[in-house]
């Protein structure tokens, strides 16, 4: 015989008539909501358990097997990044050393013409500061000379003059 709802209805409202609302209430709370061969048996349970284990433990299986090939392709590439890196930082090292070398190269050349022009230009300047010195020693002397005359002439005529003055006191004295 099959249980639908309107068979489920009619026993609760037979049970209410015998037993009462609240005994017919409690009475059908524990009749199963479906037939019997709906209910899930312990048997089912444990054949389901081991399903289930069956495919976790599958899942978990194919899950390590990613897992590790995923682990090796990421090595192959990292391993190939850092080949890859290093041949790169082995070119720009290279490239760099060359670089510095052209540089220093330069740098030499330039520090060596500086050096030439600059004692070129202090030998000019010195030149042309003995030449201003000759002039000045030249002119100095000239002025010394001059003034020298000028003392001189200046004593002689002061000589003169007070020899004079003292032959005239001289005679002007008995």
């Amino acid at each position: 015989m099959t249980v639908d709802d309107h068979t489920r209805l009619n026993l609760h409202r037979r049970l209410e008539s015998v037993l009462g609302p609240e005994e017919a209430n409690t009475l059908m709370a524990h009749l199963p909501p479906v037939t019997w061969h709906e209910v899930a048996t312990k048997r089912d349970i444990d054949a389901l358990a081991a399903a289930t284990k069956r495919d976790l433990d599958a899942h978990a299986v194919a899950t390590k097997r990613d897992l590790d090939a995923h682990a090796v392709a990421t090595k192959r590439n990292l391993d190939a990044h850092a080949v890859a890196t290093k041949r790169n930082l082995d070119a720009l090292a290279a490239t760099t050393k060359r670089d510095i070398d052209a540089l220093a190269a330069t740098t030499k050349r330039d520090i060596d013409t500086l050096a030439v022009t600059t004692k070129r230009d202090i030998d000019g300047l010195g030149a042309e500061l003995r030449s201003e010195l000759q002039v000045a020693t030249l002119t100095m002397r000239a002025e010394f000379v001059e003034a020298s005359s000028r003392q001189i002439k200046w004593l002689v005529t002061f000589a003169a003059a007070w020899s004079t003055l003292l032959v005239t006191a001289v005679r002007i004295l008995p």
